[in-house]
């Protein structure tokens, strides 16, 4: 069971300003403000039903109990973690998917399974792209790598970004998750577009030559 925390309540962006750029934060190391102790992830809209909050250092949340810590720095986000109902989400709003991204990352690690109702989507905009249940755990017996490819998403414009986790209160399950990332490709030039700039720079040198 999860040691309980200390009530700090979640904040996304601070001076509501409206966020529109990178992946902020995606190890969980920073807290609102800028810190790195015990608080809500920093960027992120982070809400708990049973903890206020679901981002954990071992100090205060510590790894007994069928869970984990994370799975590099000091902090990870720990869903789960108590016998009672609990539901909680973590999003981020106004991350910028480029032409040249082409999948969201994340490492899933699950522990304690007691609860069969127990379930992780991840999603985009309101559409689901990824589903996880305890009934999936033996897939995830360590940290393991999830990518969610992320389609017609990736146009250049801000998205939303969010984690939803449910349980029944049927009993104690852990999902740990660490280091979310986007991963992407270089958009290089067609072959034809390269020949024809090498032509270009040739002849380009051969009218200075003449001068």
């Amino acid at each position: 069971m999860r040691i309980a925390k200390v009530l700090i309540g979640a904040v996304l962006l601070g001076g509501g300003a409206v966020y529109g750029g990178p992946l902020l934060n995606g190890s969980f190391d920073t807290t609102t403000g800028g810190g790195t102790g015990i608080g809500a992830a920093e960027g992120w809209l982070d809400t708990d039903t049973v903890f206020t909050y679901s981002r954990c250092l071992t100090s205060n949340c510590g790894t007994a109990g069928g869970t984990t810590g994370p799975m590099t720095g000091p902090a990870w986000i720990w869903f789960g973690g108590d016998p009672a109902a609990q539901t909680a989400v973590l999003q981020q709003t106004g991350v910028t998917l480029s032409l040249s991204d082409t999948a969201v990352n994340f490492n899933l690690w699950m522990g304690n399974f007691a609860d069969p109702s127990a379930t992780l989507r991840f999603g985009i905009d309101g559409t689901n792209l990824f589903t996880v249940t305890s009934a999936n755990a033996a897939s995830y017996a360590a940290y393991t790598l999830v990518t969610v490819g992320l389609g017609v998403f990736a146009d250049g414009g801000n998205h939303t970004l969010r984690f939803d986790y449910s349980d029944g209160g049927l009993g104690t399950a852990n999902f740990s998750l660490d280091n979310v990332a986007l991963s992407s490709t270089s958009l290089a030039p067609e072959p034809s577009t390269l020949a024809l700039t090498g032509l270009g720079l040739v002849a380009l040198g051969w009218s200075r030559r003449k001068r």
